[in-house]
């Protein structure tokens, strides 16, 4: 079709109208059509296909590497080797016997678990936690195999340091520990049961998100596969399903936030208040992460809503930033629109009803929603209390000192970031065991140059980040970090100390989905081109390999 002039003029719904071969040829080498073959051009159901595909692509890639990789440390890692996780294997346990929540006695915080559990921890544990320098014996592990569970004996034992969670993120592991107890009356058998469910629950969160992200998917992809979040999904600890709750509600906000174009539906609004749920109740510092479900912009529910009436929609209203929460009459329906100039004419006046900004229902559905969630986490906490660790910790006079101080808890707290990053930096991206086993240096660095590469340059996915929505995450990611150090320097640091103690770097791979959408760049993105698939594999295979390789050395060989 032309118009007055003779120029060519485009119609969508005309299959005559796509590019010809000789535009789809000169096409960028990142485009679609310049992957088209050139003997016709594709049609929307290919063209829905190669985007789906595109998508699926860091999923696959992680899948993948879960496989190769992430099978073999469930069992290349020895029990108990993994911190923390004695005590999320008894918590798992208990959870498996329907105690959702620990009980307080005099010996602690903790339930009663049959004593076979505690011969099983302090058997695989004597010789090799703490010394870098001693191997697990193959007898120990036939020894283990040996013990039976004998529920009949039981004794109170104590989990302080899993207590303080719910049940949510240990509900996966205590799965795989209902059924082990179905076919095996080992504890051993146990434990691997519930790794093995930890494993599969973890990776299929974390690849369902990454189908869902707009963007930043190689990006996530090479998060996950970082040699602590493969430890961790290799193991009982809930941090692993922390991991893939915060993947999943970055994934959500940014697919119904900043993606173009829009997807927005009632049935993702409803899984996106899940996983924020979900999120909260994993660990009470990653709450304000959860909060960026409340992101989500009235205006994109209600042009979604107008799309599915058929009601008239402005250009504002269906561009991705063009409507704001406030603006009167964005996505309203031709007849409304005209009914309410109406009656201002009528009137004389501007109805007080348009000049306000209107309550987004679904936004104060998250804030009321994820509010009583962390209520519940904090009740949670505060009903374990002291985690009982050293004489000198006090959490009510701490939490006294921060409250009455801010300014010099605010000090120590930054104080602390600043002299400790480096260590958190290489404990995010991997230090295994019970931190006694440093990966290389040159493998963290070059690790760490990719990560940084692919969160500035992984956004070819068609999103676009304003700089009011960068602000407001990265306000998120430091109260996040801030809840984070201030739980540790309530539980963990002594009454008086100038730093916070008990911080380490995986409690920070949650923030780290959230944190790309800060850092990534449209112009970097553009420039970077297929160099980001090509970085997130070397990365993932280099991951993979030095994972294996530290990991044998530090307990089989030599």
């Amino acid at each position: 079709m032309t118009d007055g002039d003779g120029r060519k003029r485009f119609s969508p719904s005309r299959e005559s109208n796509l590019p010809s071969s000789a535009t789809r040829r000169q096409a960028s080498p990142g485009s679609f059509f310049s992957a088209s073959p050139a003997r016709g051009p594709p049609t929307r159901r290919c063209l829905a296909i190669r985007i789906r595909l595109q998508a699926l692509e860091p999923a696959r890639l992680f899948l993948l590497a879960s496989l190769l990789f992430g099978l073999p440390l469930l069992f290349l890692t020895p029990p108990f080797q993994v911190p923390d996780e004695p005590a999320h294997f008894l918590r798992a346990y208990a959870i498996s016997q329907g105690r959702l929540l620990p009980e307080r006695a005099a010996e602690g915080v903790g339930s009663e678990l049959p004593l076979s559990l505690l011969r099983l921890i302090e058997l695989t544990m004597a010789e090799v936690t703490f010394q870098p320098d001693q191997r697990f014996a193959p007898r120990v592990l036939a020894e283990a195999m040996t013990i039976e569970l004998e529920p009949a004996q039981h004794a109170f034992a104590t989990y302080p340091t899993s207590a303080v969670y719910s049940a949510l993120p240990y509900l996966p592991q205590a799965l795989g520990i209902l059924f082990g107890r179905a076919v095996s009356d080992r504890p051993l058998v146990l434990l691997y049961c519930g790794r093995s469910s930890n494993f599969v629950a973890a990776t299929a969160l974390i690849a369902i998100a990454l189908a869902q992200l707009p963007a930043l998917r190689s990006f996530v992809c090479v998060v996950a596969l970082c040699p602590m979040a493969m430890y961790l999904r290799a193991s009982i600890s809930p941090d692993a399903i922390a991991l893939a709750m915060a993947a999943s509600t970055a994934a959500l906000v940014a697919r119904m936030t900043f993606a173009t174009p829009i997807e927005q539906s009632r049935r993702r609004r409803g899984w996106l208040l899940v996983a924020a749920t979900a999120l909260c109740l994993t660990k009470l510092p990653y709450a304000p992460l959860a909060l960026a479900a409340a992101m989500v912009p009235s205006s994109r529910v209600r042009a979604s809503s107008a799309r599915r009436s058929g009601a008239l929609e402005t250009p504002e209203a269906a561009s991705p930033f063009g409507a704001d929460r406030g603006s009167p009459g964005k996505s309203l329906s031709s007849r409304s629109m005209a009914s309410s100039r109406a009656t201002d004419r009528a009137t004389g006046r501007t109805t007080w009803r348009r000049s306000l900004p209107r309550p987004d229902r679904f936004a104060v559905t998250a804030v009321v929603l994820l509010a009583g969630t962390t209520t519940l986490s904090l009740l949670l906490a505060l009903r374990v209390g002291s985690l009982d660790i050293d004489d000198r910790v006090d959490p009510g006079v701490q939490v006294a000192n921060a409250m009455e101080h801010p300014w010099s808890f605010a000090r120590v707290v930054v104080s602390d970031w600043v002299v400790h990053a480096p260590r958190y930096a290489a404990e995010l991206i991997g230090r295994l065991g019970w931190l006694d086993t440093p990966l290389p240096l040159a493998f963290l660095a070059a690790f760490a140059a990719a990560l940084v590469f692919l969160a500035v340059a992984d956004g070819r996915g068609g999103v676009a980040v304003p700089l009011p929505r960068r602000v407001v995450l990265g306000g998120l990611l430091l109260a996040s970090a801030g809840l984070i150090s201030a739980a540790q320097y309530a539980s963990w640091t002594p009454v008086g100390a100038d730093r916070v103690l008990g911080i380490q770097g995986r409690y920070f791979l949650p923030l780290m989905p959230f944190a790309g959408f800060v850092c990534v760049s449209q112009r970097a993105s553009a420039r970077a081109g297929q160099w980001t698939s090509r970085v997130a594999w070397l990365a993932v295979a280099a991951s993979g390999v030095v994972t294996l390789v530290v990991l044998a050395a530090r307990f089989w060989v030599g």
